[in-house]
This record gives structure tokens, C-alpha cells and sequence, in this order.
């Protein structure tokens, strides 16, 4: 007996235009918040310093803004999809994530950290894959 795989959704190209829009967010709001964060300096044994600065770099507010601008963006995905759904397709902002900082970076991705990249992914499509009966 044949088992095949199939989505149990279909998905608009608005809802495509605003998961785009999401994950992008996430992604810049990551990014800019490791740009901020490295521009104050060690926090162990400093953190007033730390934050003090933290509250004066353009990126912290810059990821304040798009967190806003993301808080909408979720709100009208959530709208037309489940929240299961919604949280499986975002989550490939990790990967994405992962890679961005790679290239911005200049970071290093061990084989390690690359299979537990690969793991997430092949689990959020398996986990929004449902058994098309036979």
C-alpha cells in the first residue's frame, strides 16, 4: 500500500505576500539586534553599561519599530490561517535566520548545526503533511 503526502492547505498569494513580508521581519529584527548588542561591549560584570548603551544604538530601535510593524503583519496572517499552521511556515525564519547572520557575520556553520537546520525543517513539513489515503 502507497502512502503519499499531501498539504492540507491552500494558501492565497496575499497570505504567501504576507508570510514573505513576516519572515523577513523576523529575520531583520534578529539581525538588528545582534548588530546592537555588539556594538555595547561585553555585559558580564557591566550590565547597567551594557544596557545603558544598548537603549542608545539605532538598531535597538530599529528592531523596536519592525516589531511593531511585525506585530500587524502576524495579526492579519492569523486572521485566515491557524495558528499551528502559521507557526510551522514562520519558523523557516530560523534557517534563514542562521544563514543571514552567516553572511553578515562572517560566522562559521559546523555540520552539526547544519543537520539540526535540516532536522527542523524536514519537521515542520512533516508536521504539516497528512497521510492521502491509499
Amino acid at each position: 500500500m502507497n502512502t503519499i503526502f499531501k498539504i492540507n492547505y491552500k494558501i492565497s498569494p496575499y497570505l504567501i505576500i504576507l508570510f514573505a513580508i513576516s519572515i523577513f521581519i523576523d529575520v531583520a529584527v534578529l539581525l538588528a539586534e545582534k548588530l546592537a548588542a555588539q556594538d555595547c561591549g561585553q555585559i558580564l560584570g557591566k550590565e547597567a553599561g551594557f544596557y545603558w548603551l544598548l537603549a542608545h544604538q539605532p538598531w535597538t530601535w530599529f528592531s523596536f519599530v519592525l516589531t511593531a510593524v511585525q506585530f500587524v503583519v502576524w495579526r492579519n496572517l492569523l486572521k485566515y490561517v491557524q495558528l499551528t499552521l502559521a507557526c510551522c511556515i514562520s519558523s523557516i525564519a530560523y534557517p534563514l535566520t542562521t544563514l543571514a547572520a552567516m553572511l553578515l557575520f562572517k560566522g562559521n556553520i559546523q555540520a552539526i548545526e547544519w543537520l539540526g537546520i535540516g532536522l527542523v525543517t524536514v519537521g515542520i513539513i512533516i508536521a504539516n503533511t497528512e497521510k492521502a489515503k491509499a
